[in-house]
């Protein structure tokens, strides 16, 4: 057991405080001051460390993620993140805080007490996971990360009412942030690209149109019958412009035909054999 020093208004006073591995091994680089919160009655103690920077390594390739609600995340390795569990785990405890709220009793009250912040732990951990699996398929294949920009996107997109509360609770930008820190600790590069248009862009010719995705399961391009599944064929498309990007710099790595996107993928190994088949 270690002991901090706290300054309170009586003077300042030595208080028990327990340290974890993770935080054991870091505590050479603790630098300023500390945070004291009070959270569920218990007292947590926020320190800031200094991390040495760590070089970027060059790269001449990417791993393109694909973000979204029904797979988290799915990258251009064919690797899908499903996000079945987040969502079991939103429906559960949703249904278990109406039940609750319902009763209106003490020990109902109690028992919402305890809820808090579970189903918020469980997706930073179900996050965490990914982003550290992302990271280290990056860093093992020597590529960057180029990774979906949707700030913004609930202001844009706008979902049906069934839809609104999964949607509320798509923690994209949490998982972009995790990806960028942990990518960032070992010197992996990450491009962070524009959404538009990933969805409806064709790899093999770079034809861009909404009639090429007949479903949301299903990509088939209507000028060259390039087809596959969309949450294939998007990871690859968002890889190519950020490769697009590094090889040539003053190409715009965004936009409808004429980008890039379909001279890179041709010149390139990108475009995944088992979505080779056209109809």
């Amino acid at each position: 057991m270690e002991q901090v020093s706290l300054l309170a208004l009586d003077g300042r006073h030595l208080v028990a405080c327990r340290f974890g591995p993770y935080q054991q091994a870091r505590r050479d680089l603790l630098r300023g001051q500390a945070d004291l919160i009070l959270r569920d009655d218990a007292v947590h103690l926020y320190a800031t460390i200094e991390v040495p920077d760590v070089p970027t390594t060059n790269v001449e390739d990417f791993l393109g993620v694909d973000l979204g609600i029904v797979n988290i995340a799915t990258d251009s390795d064919a690797t899908v993140c499903t996000g079945e569990g987040v969502e079991q785990q939103r429906r559960i405890f949703s249904h278990r805080r109406r039940n609750l709220q319902r009763r209106q009793t003490r020990s109902a009250k109690r028992k919402l007490q305890s809820l808090r912040r579970k189903q918020a732990r469980f997706q930073r951990d179900s996050n965490h996971c990914i982003s550290k699996a992302l990271v280290r398929t990056a860093k093992d294949t020597t590529r960057g990360l180029a990774v979906e920009n949707l700030q913004g996107i609930r202001e844009r997109v706008s979902v049906r009412r069934r839809q609104r509360a999964r949607h509320a609770n798509w923690a994209f930008a949490q998982l972009s942030a995790f990806v960028q820190y942990k990518a960032a600790g070992v010197g992996v590069p990450v491009v962070l690209d524009d959404p538009r248009y990933t969805s409806e862009t064709c790899l093999a010719c770079g034809h861009v149109d909404r009639a090429n995705r007949p479903s949301r399961e299903r990509f088939e391009c209507i000028v060259c019958a390039f087809a596959g599944p969309a949450d294939a064929v998007a990871p690859c498309v968002i890889s190519a412009r950020a490769r697009a990007a590094v090889i040539r710099p003053n190409v715009e790595p965004t936009g409808r035909q004429g980008s890039g996107v379909g001279t890179c993928v041709r010149n390139s190994s990108c475009k995944p054999p088992a979505l080779a088949g056209g109809s």
